[in-house]
């Protein structure tokens, strides 16, 4: 009994120095209700990693300190870029976010993956009155149609060609193909119906579309109208004569949001889809006031923004969170008029942004002040330049402060009056601090 007791007040004494310790940073991890994203099986020869979890959520991965991240779709599915393949039994943990709610986490393992895929069929435009899908590709693979849920198959011969009888279908029904050579399925092609005799309309092309537009400009066939969906909104608009279009938005979307685009005409074509995402426009970045005492430097950028930091020739790096915030832990903290540059990079776009600043001298503090004292005291920068005014009266009183930032500045005790407020600031390294004031007792 005796030594249960005693870890428990162990134990208190610990948590209760974690939390009235004002050197320690205590950090926490609390999930939500949000449930964990599924992910699918990766390998060492796939750079993106694809799951599905909520419609709209940010979903995060994680290996080592590199952070990627991407948002899912109306349909909860996501596609993360790593930007790189990474070796089998590379671990990468994944969870996501749903405003602000956050997963648990799970974890993933990078699979010894196959040999490459088998390269997708070139498909020959189908028609209306087409009862057969044609095409190229590897010699005696084994081709598969789906059109609708009713699935088509025959062998290529040696040449790669094939040709699949199918049933009559309308004008715009899309036929997805696929290749098999010993077992795998190359990447899908998705082809339209086409009506007889005429020309297929090209799919339409939209100028990048930033998280700042509320507008998107594009160009498709001439005369035709453009269907845009984002994140579930719809809007159409006729195109000029030239095939230029502009389409106004309701209001900006976020990055990541997908953006799907085809046109249709007065004849019942209907083009292949355009899918692209909104990405990150003009990169916000912002610095907090950094000061002589300071052992991190802070800031705001977008969410998923990788941050560089420069003290002077020190070299610091972080990232946000996912609130868009950044705190980067110092080694130490560095002298009054010491260079700060911060750098920001959207991972995604590779847009960038960067702040000059510098560290300015610390607010000085100041002991409590009685009436009619004859000094004011306090804590600044070691050498500092110390100046003392008050609100109920004229002029300055200046002093240095000691090696070890301890200084005292005389003054008239008259001035020294209880309800007056003093004012302290402090020159250091040709830099002016910013004031601190005190009420007097």
């Amino acid at each position: 009994m005796k030594k249960r007791f005693m870890v428990i007040f162990l134990g208190w004494m610990i948590v209760t120095y974690a939390v009235l310790s004002p050197s320690m940073t205590v950090r926490s991890e609390t999930f939500g209700t949000t449930e964990p994203p599924t992910v699918n099986k990766i390998t060492d020869q796939d750079r993106y990693l694809i799951g599905h979890g909520r419609p709209y959520a940010l979903a995060v991965a994680v290996i080592d300190t590199a952070v990627s991240w991407n948002y899912a779709d109306r349909e909860g599915n996501f596609q993360i870029d790593l930007k790189t393949v990474h070796e089998a039994g590379t671990k990468i943990k994944v969870y996501q976010s749903d405003h602000g709610n956050t997963s648990p986490p799970i974890y993933v393992y990078v699979e010894k993956g196959q040999s490459e895929l088998p390269a997708p069929p070139n498909v020959d435009p189908i028609h209306e009155q087409d009862q057969v899908v044609t095409g190229t590709t590897t010699p005696f693979a084994l081709v598969k149609v789906n059109i609708n849920g009713t699935y088509y198959q025959k062998n290529a011969d040696g040449l790669g060609i094939f040709s699949i009888p199918i049933a009559h279908y309308p004008v715009g029904t899309s036929v997805t193909i696929v290749s098999e050579v010993d077992g795998r399925e190359s990447q899908p092609v998705t082809v339209y119906i086409l009506a007889n005799e005429q020309m297929e309309l090209s799919m339409p092309e939209i100028d990048p579309v930033t998280d700042k537009d509320i507008k998107i400009t594009g160009k498709a066939d001439p005369d035709v109208i453009v269907h845009l969906m984002i994140r579930g909104d719809n809007y159409e608009k006729r195109t000029d004569k030239s095939g230029a279009f502009t389409i106004q938005l309701d209001h900006t979307y976020h990055v990541g949001s997908e953006i799907e685009v085809h046109t249709s005409d007065d004849q019942n074509r209907r083009s292949p889809t355009l899918y692209t995402n909104v990405i990150q426009g003009e990169l916000e970045l912002g610095v907090d006031y950094v000061t002589s005492m300071d052992t991190s430097v802070s800031g705001w950028a977008p969410i998923g923004t990788l941050i560089d930091l420069q003290m002077g020739d020190r070299a610091y790096s972080g990232s946000t969170d996912l609130l868009g915030h950044y705190g980067i832990p110092l080694a130490q903290s560095y002298e009054a008029n010491t260079k700060v540059h911060v750098k920001a990079t959207d991972p995604l776009t590779g847009n960038t942004a960067e702040v000059d600043t510098l560290v300015y001298p610390r607010d000085p503090s100041i002991y409590s002040v009685q009436s009619g004292a004859t000094t004011i005291s306090g804590v600044a920068d070691p050498y500092g330049y110390i100046t003392v005014h008050f609100s109920n009266g004229q002029g300055t009183f200046t002093n240095d402060a000691d090696a070890a930032g301890n200084y005292q500045v005389i003054v008239p005790s008259e001035l020294v009056v209880k309800g007056a407020t003093v004012y302290v600031s402090q020159v250091k390294n040709s830099l002016t601090s910013r004031e601190s004031s005190l009420v007097i007792n």
